[in-house]
Parts: C-alpha cells; structure tokens; sequence
C-alpha cells in the first residue's frame, strides 16, 4: 500500500482572518472563511460545538477541570487540510495539562477591563474574576480558582457587570442572580468562591447560562 502523500501547505502571516471550529468529540481545527462558507461542505458525519473568528497569531486560552488556564494560539491547530478531523484541544497542551478534562476554549474578549468570567464548581461554588485574570499566563498554566472538599470546575461563561447568570441542575432546579458586587463581588485567582447553591446527592449541574435582565430562559430535557 503506497505511503500517504503529504500535505505542504505554507504557513499564512500573523493576522490572516481564520475560522476555528470546535467538534462534539473534542477535537480542534482551523479553516480559512472561504473553506468555512464553501457550499459543498459535507457535515453529515459532524457536530461541530463552537466555532471561532479568529486569525494566525491570535492566542486562546484553555480552562481544565482542575482549575488551571493554558494558552495556545491558533497557528498551532492543523489546517483542515492537514486534519481533517481535528485533533484534541488537550494535546496542544503541555504535558502537565493533557490528561485533565477540557471544560471550555475561547479567545480573549477585547474588552478585558469590562468583562469578567464565572467559575461555576461541580459543587455548586461560584466566582465572578475579571477577564484581566486571564492575561500572562505561564507555560506550567496557572490556578483561576481555589477548591474546597475535592471540587473541580464544571462550567465557565463570560458575564458584564448586572448580567443575570442562571444555573440550571438535573432535577429541574434553576437558579437565577444577578452578576454584581453586593450578590457575587469579584475576586481574585486564589479565592475559592462562594456557595451559589447546595448540589443534592441526586443531582449534578447541567449548565450555566448568561441572560439579560428579562430574558427569558429555555430548558429542555
């Protein structure tokens, strides 16, 4: 069977516009827009979760169950090309980092010094940091939140100031509050938060969602 034939595609600048998709299973893999809006995609065999507007040099930010934030950038994901299938957002890790579980992927917002991000723990502890949180980080990764009684992280989203967060269990529980400083004031990296509410032994969190004042709330079963 002949060797399979490789692929030499040359390095785009810093700055070229790239689509970054996300897929159900994990994995990661960059396109050009043109690849992205062509008409003769075949997704049949796909579920792609995410996708990203990004470009060459852009850095994103990876946040594990453990706790602790990673950067990569997006030169580093392969080229639909290249694989077609992505490849794991954790092997473009550190060793340190690969074997923990991935809960979200994301670019930085431009607005840094205005948004913060909600940590919510398997247990139920919430906290409410600045983006700014998320700058300079180390290639050993660095600790956004402080455990208690062997919690992990389970959920992550970007809020403003007054957004209204909604935590939603198994059960059917909903909680709804507000994102400000007198219900969640902001903290730091080494704070462990605060108890948003108390997870039955029957139930785990479902999700994490940032609304509007009067938005209304879907849930599905």
């Amino acid at each position: 069977m002949p060797a399979k034939a490789l692929k030499l595609i040359p390095d785009e600048p810093d700055g070229t516009p790239i689509v970054v998709e996300f897929l159900a299973n994990g994995h990661v893999r960059r396109l050009t827009p043109e690849a992205f809006n062509a008409d003769d995609r075949d997704l049949s065999n796909e579920i792609i979760t995410q996708t990203e507007d990004s470009q060459i040099g852009a850095i994103m930010t990876v946040l594990l169950d453990t706790g602790k934030a990673y950067n990569f950038t997006v030169k580093e994901i392969p080229r639909i090309e290249v694989e077609p299938e992505g490849v794991p957002v954790a092997s473009l890790l550190p060793p340190s980092g690969q074997a923990d579980r991935v809960i979200s992927t994301f670019s930085l917002p431009e607005n840094l010094d205005e948004q913060f991000i909600i940590l919510l723990t398997a247990k139920g502890r919430i906290k409410r940091m600045s983006a700014t949180e998320l700058t300079d980080l180390s290639n050993r990764g660095i600790s956004m939140i402080k455990f208690k009684d062997e919690d992990t992280l389970a959920f992550t989203a970007f809020a403003d100031a007054g957004d209204q967060i909604v935590i939603a269990t198994s059960t059917g529980r909903v909680l709804r509050l507000e994102a400000n400083d007198q219900l969640l004031p902001a903290s730091n990296r080494a704070a462990a938060g605060v108890q948003a509410m108390r997870i039955l032994k029957s139930e785990q969190l479902v999700g994490l969602g940032i609304t509007g004042t009067v938005d209304p709330v879907l849930l599905m079963s």
